[in-house]
């Protein structure tokens, strides 16, 4: 379900582990905990060809991009 101040095309979406998941889904926290601690990287599909992000643990797994955008 979108919250009703987002508009639904506005929707993070990532790709973890061969999966598209949207950062508001139930199982992102679980699906980000199997990547954190590995090589594997999530994609950010913001963009085409997706953005290489990486997981950090902050009481709650976040997805920080890998390289700061300019």
């Amino acid at each position: 379900m979108v919250p009703p101040n987002i508009a639904e095309g506005d929707i993070q979406r990532f790709s973890i582990k061969g999966r598209v998941v949207e950062a508001n889904a139930s199982d992102i926290q679980e699906l980000l905990a199997h990547v954190y601690e590995t090589p594997e990287r999530p994609r950010c599909l913001c963009i085409p060809g997706g953005v290489e992000m990486y997981v950090a643990r902050h009481r709650l797994f976040v997805v920080p991009p890998v390289v700061p955008f300019v």
